[in-house]
């Protein structure tokens, strides 16, 4: 009975610096885990947290099918407008006019006549 008495003494004796070692663990795993949450938060700030990046990464690839899409789009119109371009010259070149010779006028009822027929046009 006496040896029960002196381990229940040296228990409640060790029992306050136990539960004092605990409760400065606990706070200590609590500050780490605000610590470990405010370094995310500050990572997630600056872009360099796994998750920050695999979106970034993921906005850049949208953008840059966008990019593909434009210049390939781009591509056609330009070769459409470059064969119109060239039809376009081609009846520019067809349609042209030779040009027409004046006939000579050698007496006064032919110069009379003509210039009549530019009075009528």
């Amino acid at each position: 009975m006496y040896q029960v008495q002196k381990v229940l003494q040296e228990v409640h004796q060790v029992l306050p610096q136990v539960q004092v070692q605990v409760a400065e663990e606990q706070q200590g795993e609590i500050s780490m885990k605000g610590l470990a949450k405010i370094i995310g938060i500050i990572l997630g700030i600056l872009g360099l947290s796994s998750k920050a990046t695999a979106k970034k990464k993921a906005k850049v690839k949208k953008i840059d099918k966008k990019v593909k899409q434009v210049k390939k789009a781009k591509a056609t119109v330009q070769k459409k407008k470059a064969t119109v371009q060239k039809k376009k010259a081609a009846v520019k070149k067809a349609q042209k006019k030779k040009p027409v010779k004046k006939p000579s006028v050698k007496r006064a009822r032919k110069a009379r006549a003509s210039l009549k027929r530019r009075a009528k046009k």
